[in-house]
């Protein structure tokens, strides 16, 4: 947040900031966002889930080699989330793209089982 609240109050950040300013989606909800989002929750006491958002899409790996399973959502057409759609062959090179991209974004993580 801190790089959205200096732009908002038109100051020069003292040093390189890690992350970026949401202004633009602020102001104009519906513009497209064209970077990946990273998320890191914990779902009990040992397991860490790691997602990227890209789009309308969701991929989310349980544990460091996806061991606790792998959800991929299509919030366009399902925007609370009830259905998974990893498991789906039809959807094959999306959720292969989004296991990429969350590699990027957290390069320790190893491929799903």
């Amino acid at each position: 947040l801190y790089p959205t609240l200096i732009e908002y109050c038109g100051l020069d950040a003292p040093h390189k900031l890690s992350g970026q300013s949401f202004r633009q989606i602020i102001e104009d909800p519906s513009a497209k966002y064209l970077k990946p989002a990273y998320t890191q929750v914990r779902r009990d006491t040992v397991e860490m889930g790691y997602s990227v958002r890209f789009g309308d899409w969701r991929f989310t790996q349980w544990g460091k080699r996806g061991e606790g399973g792998v959800e991929l959502y299509y919030s366009a057409a399902d925007k609370n989330g009830y259905y998974n759609f990893a498991d789906n062959p039809e959807y094959t090179e999306i959720r292969l793209e989004l296991s990429r991209l969350l590699r990027v974004g957290y390069p320790d993580l190893s491929d799903e089982p």
